[in-house]
């Protein structure tokens, strides 16, 4: 199926704050419930999501990448859980903690289905080990790029209906 961006697409920013998180104490998964009314029925059934900002501090001092663990369309992971939004880079101030910032070299866009409801999102090492930030305080800036309606609705019509020959 051949997806078509909209020229100037409208965005939707999601922040998502640590805190507000419900944390999961074994996986360290942060889930986020989005209200439904957030959204707009008018945009695109698909979208590309991206992390646009981030920035967390806590105690741990290794290097670590945002997961995003919903829906995947255009990816794929050799151990099937997830797909990696960014890479945080180590920024030390001094003190106890260590900040992380987004590293900003080329954002890392998903096909996801639009208006996810539930967000969940995992820090996690370069060997793929959760890293434990439920002590830490932050937030991650999520881009949501809607497709153009017309052309995805097209698209699925052609799709699922066999063109006679």
């Amino acid at each position: 199926m051949n997806y078509i961006k909209a020229e100037n697409p409208i965005c939707d920013y999601l922040e998502l704050h640590i805190q507000d998180a419900t944390k999961n104490a074994t996986t360290f998964e942060f889930t986020w419930n989005i209200p439904n009314a957030y959204y707009s029925n008018l945009n695109s059934p698909v979208c590309e999501v991206s992390l646009a900002q981030c920035s967390i501090d806590k105690a741990n001092n290794i290097n670590s990448n945002v997961k995003w663990l919903g829906s995947v369309q255009n990816g794929y992971n050799t151990q099937n859980s997830g797909l990696i939004l960014g890479h945080l880079i180590r920024n030390f101030d001094g003190g106890n903690e260590t900040k992380y910032y987004l590293n900003q070299s080329s954002p890392v866009k998903i096909l996801t289905p639009a208006r996810p409801q539930t967000i969940k999102l995992q820090l996690i090492t370069p060997n793929n080990a959760a890293v434990d930030i439920t002590t830490g305080s932050g937030f991650f800036l999520l881009k949501f790029e809607y497709y153009d309606h017309k052309a995805v609705v097209q698209g699925l019509q052609n799709s699922s209906y066999p063109q006679n020959i």
